[in-house]
């Protein structure tokens, strides 16, 4: 009989360490270190967000964009968040709830990317960069000029921002500048597949679309209906671009400074028709903020 219940307590043994090493097993990623995503989120919404195999090849990894840091653009993510940030009259909490839900919807802040695009004291932003572990973008440092010769006019959105006093002419291309650099750093410093470009005021209320899902190389996630279409987005909330495309729009909307021209929702829904782009809609985000809540 003693030989017996020792030889019961060695499989008992035998049995734990067995479902201990399978359990670790399930809990960690492809490459083997434990997975920070949400065990609830869908599985092929986590493959999105989880960093490639460290057993890829990295002169692949490196050929993804030729214009990505020598420094390393990080590990491989399917989608990035660019998000520019300025003060508030009364500093509501926008850039805190629009974190907080991207966050929610299984976005890791890692990489969320954002910046502060304005002079003001920003109570709120600073108090972001202490909580969250963003990537922090310098603002751009090319100086604005309201003076341009424009080379459009024939078209007449053109001629009507020439009205625009110089107070509107140097936030509408102040607003385009920063986009431009915003994205011009997300495609330098990440090799990720698609670039969300959120206000700080856009608050997700809908997961990023499956990878499954069929998408195109441009879209819009406003919730409101009124807002899609071309000539019909309520400027530039959120909006989803492959990388491709991004890089395409922002050499499209440089030459002659177009982006000078008009603001850039106009511009972009030039580019949409120019190139015959569908802009489909993934109803994910709304807009959170007042209008004429901005400090200039």
């Amino acid at each position: 009989m003693p030989q017996l219940r020792t030889r019961v307590a060695i499989l008992i043994t035998l049995y734990v360490s067995l479902s201990l090493y399978f359990n670790s097993q399930v809990l960690k990623g492809p490459s083997g270190i434990a997975s920070a995503v949400p065990s609830a989120l869908h599985p092929a919404l986590r493959n999105s967000i989880i960093a490639v195999d460290s057993n890829v090849d990295s002169n692949v990894a490196s050929n993804v964009d030729s214009n990505v840091d020598s420094t390393g653009p990080g590990p491989h993510r399917r989608v990035v968040i660019g998000i520019p940030t300025i003060a508030r009259k009364g500093n509501p909490d926008y850039l805190r709830r629009t974190l907080v839900s991207i966050q929610q919807h299984g976005i890791p802040m890692d990489a969320v990317y954002v910046m502060h695009a304005n002079d003001a004291p920003h109570p709120i932003f600073e108090s972001m960069r202490a909580e969250f572990a963003l990537h922090l973008v310098e603002p751009s440092n090319q100086s604005i000029s309201i003076e341009y010769t424009p080379t459009r006019l024939e078209d007449g959105q053109v001629k009507t921002a020439l009205r625009d006093s110089p107070h509107q002419k140097q936030w509408r291309i102040r607003e385009a500048r920063d986009w431009r650099h915003l994205m011009e750093t997300m495609l330098r410093t990440t090799n990720a597949d698609f670039v969300v470009f959120n206000q700080d005021d856009g608050e997700w209320i809908g997961p990023y679309p499956s990878p499954l899902e069929p998408i195109t190389s441009l879209w819009s996630t406003r919730d409101q209906s009124y807002c899609h279409g071309v000539g019909g987005h309520c400027g530039m909330v959120s909006f989803v671009f492959e990388r491709a495309t991004l890089r395409k729009f922002l050499d499209w909307m440089a030459v002659d400074d177009r982006w000078k021209e008009k603001p850039i929702d106009w511009t972009l829904n030039d580019f949409v028709k120019e190139f015959g782009y569908k802009m489909p809609v993934h109803r994910i985000v709304r807009h959170i903020g007042e209008i004429r809540s901005i400090v200039t």
